[in-house]
């Protein structure tokens, strides 16, 4: 074989080689932030309640950032160590929501299921997949329907855990960097600005001239002068007349 053939020939078949398959991100790890109301709802519901219950809530996404903005309760059966979302109760609650003037956006906007798991830890039960059991099945079952959806499990202790479930790459995010976030009230701010033009006026500025060596700022305080005198005080200091100034 000379070196013509050797270069020009035919090109070995490829073949699979030991795979070392990895991810890596090109942007940011997802956070979740939650609305302070929302916060306080869904804390109020852990405390209150001895047994295991479950509400949804609607997020707003923005690059990898999830808030969410709000959380319901809806009717549902439970006990101390298990919630499952009946199918009926949680299809009557997506019509109720539909029924609301910005109903289609609230609908295609919940994408948060949270729960209790009392004073348990707050890893996810069961396993991921059609016919399974837990809160991975019902993860499972979301994502018939989603692109992405959110888990997060609450305690008594004060944990909270959060995972995302990216449907349409396959993949999900375990323990969530998440925090409370201050939603800016738009409608309060509009209320102040209306109320500080009705009851905020600008006075005047005072008029001010300068009198005998004092600042008369428009009169309103009387000008005063202050002046000294020399007073003589005798008294008598081994027989003779002492003036003290």
């Amino acid at each position: 074989m000379n070196l013509i053939n050797f270069v020009c020939g035919a090109a070995k078949r490829f073949v699979p080689h030991k795979f070392t398959s990895t991810v890596k991100l090109l942007g940011d790890l997802p956070r979740i932030l939650i609305s302070k109301t929302a916060y306080d709802i869904m804390y109020y519901i852990v405390s209150e309640s001895p047994e295991e219950v479950s509400w949804l809530g609607k997020v707003q996404r923005q690059g990898m950032n999830f808030l969410i903005e709000e959380v319901y309760l809806f009717d549902q059966e439970v006990h101390s160590t298990q919630t499952a979302l009946d199918p009926d109760s949680v299809g009557a609650f997506f019509a109720e929501l539909a029924g609301r003037d910005d109903g289609v956006e609230l609908v295609n906007n919940v994408r948060f299921w949270g729960h209790s798991h009392v004073n348990m830890g707050v890893t996810p039960s069961g396993s991921y997949g059609p016919g399974n059991y837990g809160d991975l099945s019902q993860m499972h079952q979301f994502g018939e329907s989603s692109d992405y959806f959110i888990m997060g499990i609450a305690n008594k202790s004060g944990n909270f855990r959060f995972e995302i479930f990216f449907y349409d790459l396959g993949i999900k995010i375990e323990d969530v960097e998440w925090e409370i976030f201050e939603l800016e009230q738009a409608d309060l701010r509009d209320k102040i600005k209306t109320e500080l033009s009705k009851k905020v006026r600008k006075a005047p500025p005072p008029v001010t001239n300068y009198e005998s060596g004092n600042w008369n700022f428009g009169n309103e305080f009387p000008s005063s002068t202050h002046s000294s005198k020399r007073t003589t005080h005798s008294s008598k200091k081994g027989g003779r007349n002492v003036k003290k100034y």
